[in-house]
């Protein structure tokens, strides 16, 4: 009779104690979860603060120094070239043109030492052994006589290896 009339609000209590529990346990967790949530926009927030400005002033100093070089590069075109569409090697007034009749003239003996075949030709060390291949035609070719050498030594050098192979075998098995 006493567990009949006992247990019924001793499991009531006991299911009240669970509830409690783990309604305490879901509030943490939810609280705990919008903690984070909030000090993580506050966070986010602050480094932006700094991050956005960054980012302008570095894409607005990008963009700055790209167009001041695509200009100059036009710049130097128009002022390399002589204005008309046909481009030549040698005809045309070229920058060093433009800066002697700037500096009335006093440029010329640089102008025409550089155009010279003097200048063009008589450079220290060309068509020598110093010089790179693609470069140097006296190098280049060479460079193909020794690679030929070399393939007809390796083709001989290959014969006399196989027959002192067989020789060996030969002597081996008599």
């Amino acid at each position: 009779m006493n567990l009949a009339i006992t247990g019924v609000p001793l499991f009531l209590f006991i299911l009240f104690s669970l509830t409690v529990f783990i309604f305490a346990l879901v509030v943490g967790l939810l609280v705990g979860v919008l903690a984070a949530v909030a000090f993580t926009l506050f966070a986010v927030g602050l480094a932006l603060m700094v991050v956005l400005p960054t980012v302008f002033f570095t894409t607005m100093g990008a963009t700055f120094l790209f167009l001041w070089g695509l200009g100059g590069y036009y710049i130097l075109k128009w002022a390399n070239s002589d204005g008309d569409s046909k481009k030549s090697d040698d005809g045309g007034p070229t920058i060093g043109d433009r800066l002697n009749s700037l500096s009335g003239g006093r440029l010329t003996g640089f102008m025409n030492s550089a155009r010279s075949e003097e200048s063009k030709k008589n450079i220290s060390g060309y068509d020598d052994q110093n010089t790179p291949a693609q470069f140097n035609e006296k190098s280049a070719t060479d460079n193909v006589k020794k690679a030929t050498n070399a393939t007809g030594g390796a083709q001989n050098a290959v014969g006399s290896t196989t027959g002192t192979a067989t020789g060996g075998l030969g002597g081996v098995t008599s």
